[in-house]
């Protein structure tokens, strides 16, 4: 073999290899090193900064137990009763799975809520639906921007049906039973077994999970039964469409008033904390910095629940419409004075609307999580191996 010359000086200098490889490492050393932040792509980044405010998963699990036994002790017991039926029975219509208590129903002592809760672009929402007098009844709560995740939202339904037998209790009615039904299995699992269980949304320095055990207890002292039973989600009870319905709309009225139009997350630091949950300790903080660094996006799929309450809607004979106009209010529903309200008479336009624009965000949440997907891999594989393989040419 024939040394040239090029790599007798190279040896001399202690450089081995061909001349095209050793101008690379020339050409290269001779740039200013690139700041590492430019190199990671944009979902590494999101993961490292939730990992530096609020910590990882694991941890978040291991804080959330530790802040459960500082809520309701070591071992506080839940009072009620927890029945996670079977899935056949689990999918029976209401008029099936009522006709137990359908005589206490009618004599005023027994009251069945159905629950559910919602979560959107960071947004939370509950529900909570009944029968009063033959009449459907709801209520909605708006829980705010990343403060939990979806199952904290469901167990704050919960606390709220909870909340409303109480107050039925205080005003004198003679409850015997309390029946409650959710499409939470995995927080009622935690709640019959004691093992660690979602603390609520973070709205108040009391979360939902204490208020739940509050109210619970409350009312078996008072001798009256609190039963908890699974319901199949989206299914063949309307209760729980109803619930889902009134849970969704609760979300939709926040982001509707914010005026988001994708979802974003916004990284948060020790300086965004508030203060009341800076002072109730390190662990407090971390969870509130855990939530308000979004962890997961949310997508919403048209459910069995919205044909059935369509269809319904439709057997019901409803008057003309009135032209849809918008009326001045003295406050809207956040509370800020000058608000504007949509009449009643544009209700159904309005839930329309949100649909149509619900799908949008959709689709581009899904081209938003491929286009992560897709930075991740070529930044593992350093561009190359999306580039192989025929008809690519190399790139």
């Amino acid at each position: 073999m024939v040394t040239t010359r090029g790599q007798h000086a190279r040896r001399a200098q202690g450089i081995k290899g061909p001349a095209s490889l050793v101008g690379k490492i020339k050409a290269r050393a001779a740039k200013p090193p690139v700041p590492l932040q430019q190199n990671i792509p944009a979902a590494v980044q999101k993961h490292i900064a939730q990992l530096k405010h609020g910590g990882s998963k694991q941890a978040a699990r291991a804080r959330g137990k530790r802040l459960q036994v500082r809520i309701l002790g070591a071992n506080r017991v839940f009072s009620g009763s927890v029945y996670i039926p079977d899935y056949s029975a689990a999918r029976e219509p209401d008029s099936t799975r009522l006709l137990d208590v359908a005589a206490s129903m009618q004599a005023g002592h027994t009251i069945v809520y159905w629950c559910d809760g919602s979560a959107a672009q960071g947004f939370l929402g509950a529900g909570v639906a009944w029968t009063d007098s033959d009449k459907e009844m709801s209520e909605e709560y708006e829980l705010g921007y990343n403060t939990g995740s979806s199952q904290d939202a469901e167990l704050f339904a919960i606390a709220a049906a909870l909340g409303q037998a109480k107050l039925e209790v205080q005003r004198g009615r003679d409850v015997q039973l309390v029946r409650i039904y959710t499409d939470a299995q995995m927080v009622l699992k935690a709640l019959n077994d004691g093992t660690r269980c979602p603390l609520g949304p973070l709205v108040s320095a009391e979360t939902a999970l204490e208020g739940l055990y509050e109210r619970t207890d409350f009312l078996t002292n008072a001798g009256i039964e609190v039963e908890l039973l699974w319901v199949k989600g989206h299914s063949n009870s309307r209760g729980n469409c109803l619930a889902d319905e009134v849970a969704d709309r609760a979300v939709k009225s926040q982001i509707r008033r914010r005026g988001h139009t994708t979802w974003k997350p916004e990284l948060t630091s020790d300086a965004d904390v508030p203060d009341n949950f800076k002072q109730m300790g390190q662990d407090w903080a971390d969870e509130w910095l855990y939530r308000a660094n979004p962890h997961q996006g949310w997508k919403r799929k048209r459910t069995m629940c919205t044909w059935m309450l369509e269809l319904s809607d439709k057997d019901e004979p409803t008057a003309p419409r009135a032209s849809p106009e918008l009326q001045v209010s003295g406050e809207d529903s956040a509370g800020d004075p000058g608000g504007f309200m949509i009449p009643e008479t544009n209700h159904q336009s309005s839930l329309i609307l949100d649909e149509l624009i619900f799908n949008l965000r959709n689709q581009w949440s899904t081209i938003d999580a491929q286009i992560e997907k897709l930075e991740i891999l070529i930044a593992r594989n350093g561009g190359r191996e999306l580039c192989r393989g025929p008809g690519r040419d190399g790139c």
